[in-house]
C-alpha cells in the first residue's frame, strides 16, 4: 500500500511539473499580441526591427532573414500600458502606407489582427503615431 501511495505521489508531481514548464516563444510562433516596429532603407537598405510580445519579451532583428535575438524582459506594467495605448491612441485605426527612401513602421499582431503602418514618404504622420513610435523606440534604447 505504501508503494502505491509513493508511486501516485511521484506520478502527480511529474504531471504537475510537466504542466508548469514555460515555452520560450519567438515572434514567429507567439500566439498572443505583439508589437513590431523599426526602420529601414537608406543607402544600404538595412532594416532594424524590434518585436515586443505581450508576455514582455522583446526581440531584435537586423535585416530580412536574420535570426531574432532576445533582449531583456520588459516590466509587465509597462507592457500592459503599451498594449492599452494601442486602443487609447487609436493606432489600429491609422491607415498609412507611405514608405520613403528612409521609412518607419509599426505592425500590430494578435489572434485576429495584423495591421501594418509605414511612413517616411512625405505624407503627414499623425501625432499619436509619432508619440507611440517614440515611446517604443525609447524603450529599445533603455533595454538594449
Amino acid at each position: 500500500m505504501k508503494k502505491v501511495i509513493n508511486f501516485l505521489f511521484l506520478l502527480s508531481l511529474t504531471i504537475c511539473f510537466s504542466f508548469c514548464t514555460n515555452k520560450n516563444y519567438t515572434p514567429t510562433d507567439y500566439p498572443k499580441g505583439q508589437i513590431t516596429f523599426g526602420n529601414g532603407g537608406g543607402m544600404m537598405g538595412a532594416v532594424k526591427e524590434y518585436t515586443l510580445l505581450e508576455n514582455g519579451t522583446m526581440f531584435s532583428k537586423a535585416n530580412m532573414g536574420a535570426e531574432y535575438e532576445a533582449l531583456k524582459k520588459i516590466d509587465s506594467k509597462m507592457v500592459n500600458q503599451l498594449f492599452d495605448n494601442i486602443d487609447f491612441l487609436k493606432i489600429n485605426d491609422i491607415q498609412l502606407n507611405d514608405p520613403g527612401n528612409r521609412y518607419y513602421f509599426i505592425q500590430l499582431k494578435g489572434k485576429d489582427m495584423d495591421h501594418k503602418i509605414t511612413w517616411g514618404g512625405g505624407k503627414d504622420v499623425p501625432k499619436n503615431l509619432k508619440t507611440f513610435y517614440s515611446i517604443l523606440n525609447h524603450l529599445t534604447k533603455s533595454e538594449s
